[in-house]
């Protein structure tokens, strides 16, 4: 059993970011069911070590929620939930307001674009489009959003975008669980310490780009060593200039003396 002491206070650390962790998995899953799920896996998963590395703490639990919800959207589970995410609620927003007024397909995309970041190649694998028509419904809409804002350049127009669908991401949704089962579906599964599906795959997963790289090192080596150049065999003749050359040398040295 984990200490009931420790989880609580892990989970007292993820509270202020599961409202967004959610929202991300609602608009990638677009089930409320598979959103649930992704969730408590993402939470149990960082608990026990599994998050990513290398980044902050709430980076680190957006990208391991990121990674499941897509596992869950595209693998054996796709389609088994409604689809129920319903678009962006932003308040009085400016760009939140533009993002309402466009078809609910246009407002999955631009929320999975600029609240999850993903590509436009996976966003068209979880939409069922194309990555060239998701390509140009984020294009019309950031020179539509771009006139709209008076935002001067693409770079700035896409950050505006980005951090008011964060912000939208952030906020609590009527669709997710309240925090007390939320904790309640976290504790019961950390208390098992282990996940048997996803685990398993990201730990193969991590061993193949363990091996992978040995064997880019060991190519490197190996060209490293073929296309080194080898010392040339010195002659007689030339090892005989190479001590009248150093014979004339001292000879010139005793003269200066």
């Amino acid at each position: 059993m984990q200490n009931t002491e420790a989880l609580q206070a892990y989970f007292g650390r993820v509270t202020p970011a599961i409202p967004e962790l959610f929202n991300m998995a609602h608009a990638i899953c677009g089930s409320r069911e598979l959103a649930v799920y992704a969730l408590q896996y993402a939470l149990v998963e960082a608990w026990l070590g599994e998050g990513h590395g290398g980044v902050g703490f709430r980076e680190g639990l957006r990208y391991t929620l990121r990674g499941i919800a897509i596992e869950e959207a595209l693998g054996a589970r796709a389609g088994e939930g409604e689809f129920t995410w319903n678009g962006l609620s932003g308040g009085d927003d400016p760009v939140i307001s533009l993002i309402a007024q466009e078809p609910l397909p246009t407002q999955r995309a631009l929320a999975l674009r600029y609240g999850c970041g993903l590509p436009a190649a996976k966003i068209a694998r979880l939409t069922g489009s194309s990555a060239g028509r998701v390509r140009e419904l984020l294009r019309r809409f950031e020179r539509r959003a771009a006139r709209q804002l008076g935002a001067r350049g693409k770079g700035r127009c896409e950050a505006q975008i980005a951090r008011a669908v964060r912000r939208a991401l952030g906020r609590p949704d009527a669709a997710m669980p309240s925090m007390s089962a939320i904790y309640r579906a976290f504790a019961s599964e950390a208390a098992e310490t282990r996940r048997p599906k996803h685990l398993a795959v990201r730990i193969v997963r991590r061993i193949l780009y363990a091996v992978l790289i040995l064997l880019c090192a060991l190519v490197f080596w190996l060209a490293a060593v073929l296309i080194r150049p080898t010392a040339e065999p010195v002659s007689a003749e030339s090892a005989a200039a190479w001590e009248a050359a150093d014979g004339a040398a001292n000879l010139w040295d005793v003269m200066k003396i």
